[in-house]
């Protein structure tokens, strides 16, 4: 008897893209032990290597993002934008940000944003 795996996905399947990288994170956690949820607020600080107007990040299946933005001195527009569009892969396990107004290249910007789960037995 044989059976069929699937092909193994190569490391660029797993690895986030490399337009931003984050350099510093401030992270704050709410647990509430009697709604068995949690809640946090980061601020991600990021160097920009490539122009873009999207941020990817990692983020459990379970995970529900809220109140993106983006804050960089180097927007011609304006420095704060708020996400355009959230795009969550839960498949992948992640979640794409888009903004209205691209980041430059060599620019540091600073991510803010809400996230909140349920509590679980599950450490992934």
């Amino acid at each position: 008897m044989s059976t069929f795996a699937s092909a193994p996905k190569s490391d660029a399947d797993h690895r986030l893209p490399t337009n931003v990288k984050p350099s510093h994170y401030d992270l704050t956690f709410k647990t509430d032990l009697e709604e068995l949820e949690f809640k946090g607020y980061g601020v991600i600080h990021l160097d920009v290597h490539e122009e873009t107007k999207e941020i990817v990040f990692n983020a459990s299946v379970d995970l529900t993002v809220s109140d993106v933005s983006i804050h960089s001195e180097s927007l011609k527009t304006e420095q704060v934008q708020s996400a355009s569009e959230i795009k969550i892969e839960k498949d992948e396990e992640r979640v794409t940000v888009l903004f209205p107004h691209a980041l430059p290249k060599g620019s540091k910007a600073k991510l803010h944003l809400g996230w909140a789960a349920k509590l679980t037995g599950s450490m992934t």
